[in-house]
């Protein structure tokens, strides 16, 4: 469970959820000693104290960059301690507010975890089994309320029996939706980061396609005078001639990465047949030696036996070897790269390099167009834009993890 800002926020909303608590002990405290009951309404005014005071030191730290996880299970523990106490002093397996515990079930089944919320139930569940066993022991007094047969055996383990199995209850059951709405927040917020993915590519694609149709007509004519100039000083100065070719060169670059930009502005029809991911992968490992001219390169394969998928053969030649030529250019100087495909849900290849990594604040504008973590002149930016708009094309999913100093993986999941 990922500490998040709405997280942050429950954990405020629990801390100002018990003043009510503490209000509500002192009213008790208040009603005991205007009615004159054995209670002792000084124990409980003493709680309430105690509570309130450990409130304002949650509120203060909740300021600061405590861990939130933690934090939240030590409350509660406190919580279930100052209740527990309140029971013992105001009538004990007596005290029809014993089903009170439920409340801090209910509320760690929304902040933590779910098995840690079972540990909470089981927590509360020994802490009234405590308090009822020492009382009937005699090891700790008895405020006698004469409301129910206190002393007696069998009713003490029926209780017990009944809290434990109302807290595992309410654990099971708040937890499970808790879970289920955890699991759809995500859904909602990958969905919702792939929407506004898509949107913005669309939209800088229309200004790429721009772009490159006006610098287009000018490259062309440069190229073509600097042809024929280059014809015409061939016998010439030598310096002459190498300016004419570094201006056909260079020409020949700006072209290309026009090309590049209208490819990425022009959303390609895809022709999804029956593929075998594991023939495309060792296409796109054959294509990458020869073009690095890198025979000496170290591709480690783990290639399983994964049913076809439904895809386009050409564009997903596309998608792993521009996420290979980043593996490749990660790991020069030495260093490994490992493809791996797998069957689960969807069929997913997985390129693992041993670079040196992406920092964290860069990570979410991989694949953004025109981003790119190579030096200058070294790419366009726009090889993961392209994959990550032909994959969702296909119905599929591209993700990308990487540590500073390990390396970076890249997963590529495709239907069936």
């Amino acid at each position: 469970m990922t500490p998040t800002p709405e997280l942050a926020e429950r954990i405020r909303w629990f801390i100002r959820l018990r003043w009510l608590a503490v209000a509500g002990i002192l009213i008790a405290a208040a009603a005991v000693a205007a009615l004159g009951m054995a209670v002792s309404w000084r124990h409980l005014f003493g709680l309430a104290g105690l509570l309130a005071a450990l409130n304002v030191v949650y509120a203060g730290l909740s300021r600061r960059d405590v861990p939130p996880l933690p934090f939240t299970w030590w409350q509660i523990v406190a919580d279930l301690t100052v209740l527990t106490l309140a029971l013992h002093v105001s009538g004990g397996v007596e005290n029809p507010f014993a089903f009170f515990y439920v409340f801090h079930v209910i509320i760690a089944s929304i902040l933590l975890p779910r098995g840690v919320s079972y540990l909470v139930a089981g927590l509360a569940t020994l802490f009234f089994f405590a308090m009822a066993l020492l009382e009937h022991l005699g090891l700790l007094p008895h405020t006698e309320l004469g409301f129910v047969r206190w002393r007696n055996a069998h009713y003490l383990a029926g209780s017990s029996a009944v809290v434990a199995s109302t807290l595992f209850s309410s654990s099971y059951l708040a937890s499970t939706i808790m879970e289920g709405l955890r699991r759809k927040d995500e859904e909602m917020r990958r969905f919702n980061e792939g929407l506004l993915q898509t949107e913005k590519l669309a939209a800088i694609g229309q200004l790429a396609a721009g772009i490159a149709h006006e610098l287009n007509t000018p490259l062309a004519s440069i190229a073509g005078y600097a042809e024929e100039l280059g014809e015409i000083v061939r016998g010439s100065d030598g310096k002459v001639v190498q300016y004419t070719d570094v201006i056909r060169s260079q020409t020949e670059r700006c072209k290309a990465i026009t090309q590049s930009l209208l490819n990425f502005a022009r959303k390609s029809e895809i022709r999804v047949q029956a593929v075998d991911v594991n023939s495309v992968v060792r296409e796109a490992i054959d294509y990458l030696r020869f073009k690095k001219r890198a025979p000496e390169l170290r591709i480690e394969t783990e290639l399983g036996d994964v049913p076809k998928v439904q895809a386009d053969p050409g564009q997903l030649l596309q998608v792993f070897l521009s996420i290979l030529i980043n593996a490749a250019d990660a790991v020069q100087g030495g260093g490994r790269i490992t493809v791996k495909s797998r069957a689960a849900k969807d069929v997913e290849v997985v390129v693992a390099d041993s670079g040196s990594g992406i920092p964290p604040e860069l990570l979410k504008k991989v694949f953004e167009p025109f981003f790119t973590t190579k030096e200058p002149g070294q790419g366009t930016g726009l090889g993961l834009s392209l994959s990550y708009g032909i994959v969702k094309q296909m119905g599929g999913m591209i993700e990308l993890k990487s540590k500073v100093g390990e390396g970076t993986e890249v997963t590529i999941a495709l239907p069936r």
